[in-house]
């Protein structure tokens, strides 16, 4: 049976959504480093600071040295997070006109804690966005089902009061398969299609 009832709070993914991805598509021309050696880290030792298990700035420095990095630690990640800071503005304003019609809306992703906070700076963790979750703090990826239960519980509302924008169908997919709405958007999709999905009357806001 189709989720009927009036979607409370929508969360947001960050990036491919609010922000454009793009550095590990920039970092092997930086580096001159094939993208494989780059995909290496992020498909390993970065997983477990998605998660909170381990610290970025702890990770790096051995990393940097095989990548033959000139710069500090510090300048990787301030390049880093500068380069994934272009953000959507479409979407922001779509927050905005859901906040100004008493939707909440808070942010849900996949980010190790260091960009998380930039990012809760950013775009704005209690004045445009209520709270931010991130898997570094809830332990889980989003993917599994776990996070947004644990999701809907700190906010103590049932999951058919929650909504989901995210660019990865199977992030959506998990999350109503616990009763919650979900939206695939990615940068520049029709936001007139996310609020029809999500059950939002777009045309009245």
């Amino acid at each position: 049976m189709a989720n009927k009832a009036p979607v409370e709070v929508v969360a947001f993914d960050i990036d491919g959504v609010l922000v454009e991805p793009k550095f590990a598509t920039v970092l092997p021309g930086l580096l001159n480093r094939p993208p494989s050696e780059i995909a290496e880290f992020f498909g390993g030792p970065f997983k477990q600071c998605l998660l909170g298990r381990a610290d970025l700035l702890g990770e790096l420095p051995v990393v940097l040295r095989n990548w033959e990095w000139q710069g500090s630690v510090e300048q990787f990640v301030e390049l880093w997070f500068g380069v994934e800071s272009n953000v959507n503005q479409a979407m922001l304003a779509f927050a905005d006109t859901l906040r100004a019609n008493g939707i909440r809306c808070i942010l849900a992703s996949t980010q190790e804690r260091h960009r998380a906070r930039s990012l809760e700076a950013l775009l704005g963790v209690g004045t445009r966005f209520e709270r931010a979750f991130f898997s570094c703090d809830v332990g889980f990826q989003k993917l599994n089902p776990e996070f947004f239960t644990a999701i809907a519980n700190m906010m103590s509302l049932p999951p058919i009061r929650f909504g989901l924008i995210d660019d990865v169908a199977a992030n959506v997919e998990s999350a109503q398969s616990l009763g919650w709405r979900g939206a695939v958007f990615r940068i520049g999709g029709n936001v007139e299609s996310v609020a029809e999905a999500l059950g939002v009357q777009f045309a009245e806001i």
